[in-house]
């Protein structure tokens, strides 16, 4: 009698495991992708939606070798992966070109130039990308010199027609000029996708360099006559748009006090003051403020209206990272910048804890003069 009732009870207990077996509405909510070993992928990530309002996951892999290039480059690479499978991912053909010549004569360095470090693309549907490879090489002096110049390409918002924007490709070779400029560093498209803004940190003794350029203007690669000061200067992007705005503005070399400051480490792009058409620009300087770093905001034509100055300690690295979000629902955006080196003060086991600080945007005069912080 015992043994039917526990064979009745199993039987009901199978019934209702059964019954209740859990099971998945949603059938695909995640997705996961790897690649080969050594490429670095995942180093950035961005979301995208192209033309056709599909989503994707950009992913950038500086150290992938690209299958547009050299297979003996590790020149780096972006893909786009789609958001409803694992693993099915393209390489976006942003250059096809191994080098750039001048006749027989190989005009740059494209392995190890971690393309796709940087990488960027704007909020709206179909907007354009931006992927930088800030240790790009360009032969200048004879081609004996070899300066990591940076360099950057944009493409549309279906991955085609992208165009190379490398703004200190030019004749002023070397670390005291723009030769070691690094440009892409950091980066960011606009979001209107009308701009392009290069950080190039390395600039004059490191001071570093901000441009913004226009992201619709073309800008041919033509090496011009090589003489004795080198390839001219028609390579870069200093030329006039059609529009009635200039295409490029830059910053200029600053004095010896900002040597080592590394302007441009970081930016982001945004509404950060009221009655401008275009969006302004927020650009990390960590290395400034006598060390203690600081954040400048300038207008889409880099003119300086603003610098944000929080921290008070030498070396943490105020302006490694910048963002920007409305944090308190005003309908405005406000700064959020990391400074990842900052210390508690008088505290042996809090060293390089870190500290984020978010800049509270108003529509006063002082807007931004307030600000809170968390540490880690």
């Amino acid at each position: 009698m015992c043994e039917c009732k526990l064979m009745l009870f199993c039987a009901v207990v199978l019934y209702n495991v059964i019954l209740v077996t859990p099971f998945n509405i949603d059938k695909f909510n995640y997705a996961a992708y790897k690649s080969d070993g050594g490429s670095m992928f995942g180093f950035t990530v961005a979301v995208h939606k192209d033309g056709g309002n599909r989503g994707w996951v950009l992913v950038g892999a500086p150290e992938a070798r690209s299958s547009y290039h050299d297979p003996r480059f590790r020149g780096g690479a972006v893909y786009r992966c789609r958001t409803d499978a694992d693993d099915v991912c393209q390489e976006i053909p942003f250059s096809r070109e191994s080098y750039n010549r001048f006749g027989n004569k190989v005009l740059d360095d494209k392995s190890q130039q971690w393309f796709g470090a940087t990488l960027s693309a704007s909020p709206h549907t179909n907007g354009r990308i931006v992927a930088c490879a800030p240790r790009y090489v360009w032969y200048t002096k004879y081609l004996n010199r070899k300066d990591p110049v940076g360099t950057c390409f944009v493409a549309d918002g279906n991955f085609q027609n992208a165009e190379e924007y490398s703004p200190c490709r030019t004749m002023n070779w070397g670390y005291h000029r723009q030769g070691f400029c690094q440009a892409g560093f950091s980066a960011a498209i606009s979001g209107s996708g009308d701009r392009l803004y290069v950080g190039a940190p390395g600039s004059y003794f490191w001071q570093g360099q901000l441009y913004s350029i226009d992201a619709h203007a073309r800008f041919n690669f033509t090496p011009g006559i090589y003489g004795y000061r080198g390839y001219g200067a028609k390579g870069s992007v200093y030329q006039q748009s059609l529009e009635t705005r200039e295409a490029v503005f830059s910053t200029r070399e600053g004095d010896h006090v900002d040597y080592d400051t590394y302007m441009g480490y970081s930016m982001v792009v945004g509404d950060f003051l009221d009655g401008e058409e275009y969006e302004g620009i927020a650009v990390g300087m960590p290395k400034g403020n006598n060390l203690k770093g600081k954040v400048l905001l300038y207008s889409w034509d880099l003119k300086n209206y603003k610098n944000l100055t929080a921290s008070k300690q030498i070396g943490s690295y105020f302006g490694y990272s910048i963002t920007a979000a409305d944090v308190n629902g005003d309908k405005r955006l406000d700064i959020i910048v990391g400074a990842p080196m900052h210390t508690e003060a008088n505290n042996d086991n809090k060293y390089d804890v870190g500290r984020v600080y978010v800049f509270h945007q108003s529509s006063d005069p002082d807007s931004f003069a307030k600000y809170s912080f968390i540490d880690g």
